[in-house]
């Protein structure tokens, strides 16, 4: 466990200096500009960023606490947001691949079976992808025009990337479902010669397998998952309005509208997902940059791209690991003073 931590943290360390060069490389000669924009960030800005971050983490727990009573009835809504805080505190620290083996150790702690939780987490992971992919194609039916306007004949290569975006949704799902698929791969890795690939295809077959059937079993709950789905796309909205609401407080005037920064933000997000790595890395700063310019100019995106990744990722574990906190020095003082009351009579 220890060995696989070290690991995580060294991973994680080697893509801070890869974010850190490509904004350096993006930033160029507008570093000062940059700077001057983001210090004209009120602190009503600020605030309302924080609002975002902390209403993201606490919409997906509570999709997730939909889920979880299915299984569980006495799975309460604020053991599901506490889940949600506790993926968003290793989020930023493990650029995104910590979160689900997070959230499956936090539903096992609160006694719910691992195969359950794990099949949970795949579940989870699956509507996110779904819901970037369905408000990016909203925008992109809504506002298709101003992105035609703005990117002209190139515009078919953002349909092109989103069109990957749902195949890798689509796939998503194949790999939880799809049972002759399973057989196909078990079969073509057992033809493999090596020892070591045999028996990672028997523990293959066992996951696929717990896998397909924990999935199988939440997906015939509709209206739990129409539910969850539902909340999947309102707490990717928590994020998407950052960058409006950080324009409106770098800027006066409005280059765009905040349909037309939520379908953008949103667009970018879908768009990043076809880059396999991990948070987004480079993938996210080069397409927000490319997407956003146009409307702003360069100095601006820089911008508008620091104040999001800042408040998206980073803010938030700070304040998920506050919130945690918080959390248990209340349940504590409650213990502390219950006994106590006890204590006296």
């Amino acid at each position: 466990m220890k060995r696989e931590w070290k690991k995580t943290i060294g991973l994680s360390m080697i893509f801070v200096l890869m974010t850190g060069l490509v904004l350096w490389q993006l930033m160029g000669e507008h570093g000062a500009e940059v700077a001057a924009l983001l210090a004209k960030l009120e602190p009503k800005t600020i605030g309302m960023l924080c609002i975002c971050s902390l209403g993201y983490m606490a919409v997906e727990g509570m999709g997730l606490t939909v889920l979880a009573k299915s299984q569980k009835e006495t799975f309460t809504f604020r053991n599901g947001i506490m889940a949600g805080f506790y993926m968003g505190a290793v989020r930023a620290p493990s650029f995104g691949m910590a979160t689900a083996p997070a959230l499956v150790y936090d539903l096992t702690r609160q006694g719910l079976p691992v195969e359950w939780s794990a099949g949970m987490a795949s579940i989870n992971y699956g509507l996110h992808k779904t819901a970037v992919a369905a408000v990016a194609g909203i925008g992109f039916f809504c506002y298709g025009a101003q992105v035609q306007a703005v990117f002209g004949e190139s515009t078919v290569y953002l349909w092109i990337g989103y069109g990957v975006t749902v195949l890798i949704v689509a796939g998503l799902f194949a790999l939880c479902l799809w049972q002759r698929g399973h057989r196909l791969l078990l079969a073509f890795l057992r033809r493999l010669p090596r020892r070591k690939i045999q028996k990672a295809a028997d523990e293959l077959e066992e996951r696929l397998g717990r896998l397909s059937s924990q999935t199988r079993t939440l997906l015939k709950n509709k209206t739990a998952v129409g539910l969850a789905f539902f909340f999947a796309c309102l707490k990717v909205l928590f994020w998407y309005v950052m960058p409006y609401l950080a324009l409106c407080s770098m800027q006066e005037g409005r280059p765009f509208s905040l349909g037309e920064g939520i379908a953008f933000t949103a667009l970018t997000m879908a768009l990043a997902g076809v880059i396999p790595t991990p948070g987004g890395v480079a993938s996210v700063e080069v397409i927000f940059t490319m997407l956003f310019s146009p409307l702003v100019g360069e100095p601006m995106a820089l911008a508008l791209l620091l104040a999001y990744r800042f408040f998206s990722y980073y803010a938030s574990c700070f304040l998920a690991w506050g919130t945690l906190l918080a959390a248990v020095g209340w349940q504590k003082w409650r213990l502390g003073r219950g006994h106590g009351q006890g204590g006296r009579k």
